[in-house]
């Protein structure tokens, strides 16, 4: 078995995200259909308790959750400077005005190319090409 994240970081999110869902975890233990102990060791992260892939795609969906959000969440436990990267960007992202932002990309796209008086041009290039060739 390949193990990318620990077992700690992966029970941490777990339990983490078990909480934020207001879910005990015997209710969590019965949708996932394991034991709340086994459910217990997995969260504490007990070493010889490493949960199967079918396991983690059963806990990620009774959190109402992709896996890769589950396993993202740990990485972010494992990793505190990539937590606190990720939440600096999230500050960024929230400040920007991404109403006036993708107004100005759809503007952008929907005006075209300008030809070389700066007027909007409204043939593609094959009519300007073929414009060009009969001398107009």
């Amino acid at each position: 078995m390949i193990q990318i994240i620990g077992t700690q970081s992966l029970g941490r999110a777990i339990k983490a995200i078990r909480s934020q869902r207001g879910l005990k975890q015997k209710e969590l233990a019965e949708m996932v259909g394991i034991s709340q102990s086994h459910l217990s060791l997995l969260e504490n992260g007990h070493p010889r308790c490493k949960p199967t892939l079918d396991e983690l795609s059963r806990i990620a969906d009774a959190l109402n959750i992709r896996s890769s959000e589950l396993l993202l969440e740990a990485e972010l436990i494992a990793d505190p400077e990539a937590h606190r990267k990720l939440r600096d960007l999230s500050r960024i992202l929230s400040k920007l005005d991404l109403d006036a932002l993708k107004e100005a990309i759809h503007s952008k796209v929907l005006s075209g190319p300008e030809d070389e008086v700066g007027q909007v041009s409204t043939a593609g290039p094959l009519m300007s090409s073929a414009r060009h060739q009969q001398g107009t």
